[in-house]
């Protein structure tokens, strides 16, 4: 039996590879039975967390954390979007969704790790992201699906767009011009000034944050 590469365990969630239909069906019923029996927690607005290191945040009022670790080229859009759902439902329920790129996060893998809760999106410093659309898992065997797909397209291509320009500080010139290049990996200094992460951790398993990172 293959090795599975994307997975579940108890509240932590690894992106190891391509993220496609058939290879992420188990990962989401699993993440689906979780976020299902998540608490609601209703954060205390006026409670902020004086963060030094986005792994250490235990105590009362610490919401339940699901966890993403990502090494991931990317893949499905219909993959991507059913991930990209249950990390909304769970921030939406109060969970943290902490996000850790441990090597690449490209194309959908990116789009995921960015939209993990603001202040607990981290980087390995090593780590990349590359901007892309994403790819398709359709075949197609009419002239008339085709088109039908061309005329979603811009649409889709739209709503990218706007998640980078609400979860990042990347400016829109230059988001249109990292979409279309697709060998433009992001380092993790590169992506922390345009707020794409948060956090980097060093190899020392120290921590560089915004504040410290101008």
């Amino acid at each position: 039996m293959a090795e599975k590469l994307n997975f579940m365990k108890n509240n932590k969630v690894f992106l190891l590879s391509n993220l496609y239909t058939d290879n992420t069906t188990e990962l989401i019923a699993d993440l689906t039975e979780f976020v299902d029996t998540l608490p609601r927690h209703n954060t205390d607005a006026a409670h902020n967390y004086k963060l030094v290191d986005p792994y250490n945040i235990s105590g009362p009022k610490c919401p339940r954390v699901l966890d993403f670790t990502i090494n991931s080229e990317g893949g499905h859009t219909t993959a991507y979007m059913a991930l990209a759902h249950l990390i909304s439902r769970a921030k939406s329920q109060g969970a943290i969704v902490r996000t850790t790129v441990a090597g690449n996060a490209s194309s959908s893998a990116s789009m995921l790790a960015i939209q993990g809760t603001p202040g607990f999106r981290v980087m390995y410093y090593s780590a990349r992201h590359m901007i892309h659309w994403g790819s398709y898992p359709f075949t197609f065997h009419k002239a008339s699906e085709v088109e039908n797909m061309s005329k979603v397209i811009p649409d889709f291509k739209s709503a990218i767009h706007s998640i980078y320009l609400k979860c990042t500080d990347i400016p829109q010139a230059k988001l249109k011009k990292l979409m279309l290049d697709e060998s433009s990996y992001i380092s993790a200094p590169d992506c922390l000034k345009m707020n794409i992460c948060d956090w980097i951790m060093m190899p020392d398993g120290t921590f560089i944050g915004h504040q410290n990172s101008r």
